[in-house]
């Protein structure tokens, strides 16, 4: 077993090291096809182990619909349902402070599950916030449809560990038809594709993101601008019949 937590002066983490390396490497020998989550993942792979003309990348598809805006209530929510690991509350409590700062009547609506008290006290300790808990899968689009943005961060210090996941909340976000915020450093992979594709709002530092925020809760306009390439991109790289079809290609290509 690989442990990530492990001395890296030890002698025999570097024996195995070595060993799933070169194991890795005759694997690659032989394989006929790659298929990478992430552009990022693609790239770092083929620059270790080329294997140019054999590789794609499949992004994590959604089946989210498209959703109607339903504006019931006055003040500005903004929502975030998914993990609360990996850091993430840390960085949920600093958007509700700035959130706060920026707008006292806003609200911070949370969704999931923490793995600690002392993280659900950081976040919900915050009066703008309000936790629901766990929900239902199922009850998740209303809850999008009543927010006025949907939100997804990541805690900066995790940066190394995270540089290649890319969350399945991102997918529904886009396809989802809402104006999306994201929260993190440009540094990450998944920050870099939304923001090429001009997807989402994109803050990486408090004041920015009390820029970003001011302008959405003023502005209805810029608050929406990129909804249509958000809902665009997710058509073409986030759905089902897309991946489907590009896979049927790659397999007729890999068994002749």
């Amino acid at each position: 077993k690989l442990y990530s937590g492990v001395s890296k002066r030890s002698f025999w983490h570097k024996i195995l090291q070595n060993n799933l390396k070169r194991e890795y490497k005759k694997i690659m020998s032989i394989a006929r096809y790659c298929i990478y989550s992430t552009e990022y993942l693609e790239r770092r792979y083929q620059e270790r182990y080329p294997h140019p003309g054999r590789s794609t990348t499949l992004y994590t598809v959604s089946e989210m619909p498209r959703l109607p805006e339903i504006k019931e209530r006055q003040e500005f929510h903004l929502l975030y349902c998914g993990n609360l690991g990996v850091g993430r509350a840390e960085a949920l409590a600093e958007t509700a402070k700035v959130l706060y700062e920026t707008d006292s009547r806003a609200v911070l609506d949370v969704y999931g599950k923490f793995v600690s008290k002392e993280d659900e006290a950081a976040v919900c300790g915050n009066p703008n916030v309000r936790y629901g808990g766990v929900i239902p899968y199922s009850e998740i689009p209303d809850r999008m449809s009543r927010a006025d943005m949907v939100f997804h961060c990541e805690n900066n210090d995790r940066l190394y560990n995270l540089r290649g996941a890319f969350s399945t909340k991102i997918a529904d976000s886009l396809a989802s038809g809402r104006p999306f915020l994201v929260y993190a450093s440009r540094e990450y992979p998944f920050v870099q594709y939304l923001e090429r594709n001009k997807s989402a709002h994109i803050a990486e530092t408090p004041e920015e993101l009390a820029k970003v925020l001011s302008r959405c809760i003023e502005d209805d306009s810029y608050r929406k601008q990129y909804v249509e390439n958000g809902v665009q991109l997710a058509g073409e790289k986030h759905s089902i019949a897309a991946n489907c079809s590009r896979m049927c290609e790659i397999l007729k290509e890999t068994a002749q």
